[in-house]
């Protein structure tokens, strides 16, 4: 599953109350924008079309979107922290690791199109 944030208080909600240690959290890189959450059970490695497939929609739900390629942050959840008095959607990041994602359109389209409805 990828969960996907809608503005910067369900950003919050999403990363700190859904979201478990071992999920894989993305963000567009210093680009404001969506927090997605790739679930992963405990000490199992998502597959390289699942974490590309994640970092496309973070690239995609960012203010970057209009670009063609995206630097996305991404790492457990559990490296994500909320610096004391900060806004709604503002973390820092321990461990992150960068991934470079080519906004695809038809990868988008098929995310869309198997997405359960909302």
């Amino acid at each position: 599953d990828i969960l996907v944030g809608r503005g910067s208080k369900h950003n919050d909600a999403l990363t700190f109350r859904v979201a478990r240690g071992s999920d894989i959290w993305f963000h567009a890189r210093d680009s404001p924008g969506a927090h997605v959450i790739l679930r992963c059970p405990r000490k199992a490695t998502p597959g390289q079309e699942a974490v590309l497939d994640a970092a496309t929609l973070a690239g995609w739900h960012s203010k970057s979107k209009g670009e063609i390629v995206i630097d996305v942050t991404w790492t457990e959840r559990k490296h994500v922290r909320k610096p004391r008095g900060a806004p709604a959607g503002r973390v820092t990041v321990a461990d992150g690791r960068n991934i470079a994602v080519r906004m695809d359109q038809a990868r988008i389209d098929r995310l869309y199109a198997t997405a359960p409805d909302e």
